[in-house]
């Protein structure tokens, strides 16, 4: 694992240790305000079956996610969520089954969901790595040196053309899973060292470098409802 990065979880380990687990099982996201805005979270029911985290840098939320503070990582936003994201194993390392959303969602009632590695959607529009940089570009969530660095990455990799693609709002991870948890902190060290800050490009090259087929359910956005806020996430 990436040096800064162990130095930031070992200075945040007195806060992640205060976590008071209740079940197994979590729901969480993370929300890192940002120069242009910062989407905003809803109240919702609280099932006893499930705890609710949200990390964050805010301290002011109306809402009924049990809020955890923490500090930004190398004064990034956006990589920041990417880290609490990914590494629920590291910061949330007590539970089973952790169910992302991002903070602009709410989960239905009742949710009975289990896996033995993640649940992802299939992207929608595109199953190519290459696309979704342009369009990554194109829509201001990268710049032009961003996207230099990730295609040198996939040249030195030499990724092919439509490998897949998952859309990232929503998944289910079990954190037991030793070898998935290895390749999402690859995921995140490639992110840090390239300078890479968009994890939708990256994630299907982590896999398919690593043999590594997840379930795909497209019906897990039925899971949660778009009750908050989304800002425009446009970073450029």
């Amino acid at each position: 694992m990436n040096n800064i990065l162990i130095n930031y979880i070992n200075n945040i380990n007195n806060i992640i240790e205060k976590i008071k687990l209740n079940n197994k099982n979590v729901f969480y996201t993370a929300l890192f305000k940002y120069k242009r805005g910062v989407d905003i979270p809803n109240k919702f029911t609280i099932d006893k079956e499930w705890d609710y985290i949200i990390f964050t840098n805010i301290y002011n939320l109306d809402t009924s996610w049990t809020i955890v503070n923490v500090p930004l990582f190398d004064n990034n936003p956006i990589l920041t969520n990417r880290i609490y994201k990914w590494l629920s194993h590291i910061f949330l390392k007590n539970y089973e089954i952790c169910f992302y959303m991002d903070a602009f969602f709410i989960p239905i009632e009742n949710i009975n969901i289990t896996t033995d590695s993640i649940i992802h959607k299939t992207h929608t529009k595109r199953n190519c790595v290459y696309s979704e940089l342009n369009t990554c570009l194109t829509s201001k969530k990268i710049d032009c040196k961003t996207r230099n660095n990730i295609l040198r990455y996939f040249k030195e990799k030499k990724i092919e053309k439509n490998i897949g693609l998952y859309h990232n709002d929503v998944f289910v991870k079990n954190n037991l899973n030793k070898n998935l948890n290895l390749y999402l902190e690859e995921l995140i060290n490639i992110m840090i060292e390239k300078k890479i800050y968009r994890d939708q490009p990256l994630l299907p090259i982590i896999y398919k470098n690593n043999n590594f087929k997840p379930n795909l359910d497209n019906s897990i956005i039925n899971l949660v409802e778009k009750k908050g806020k989304k800002i425009n996430h446009i970073y450029y």
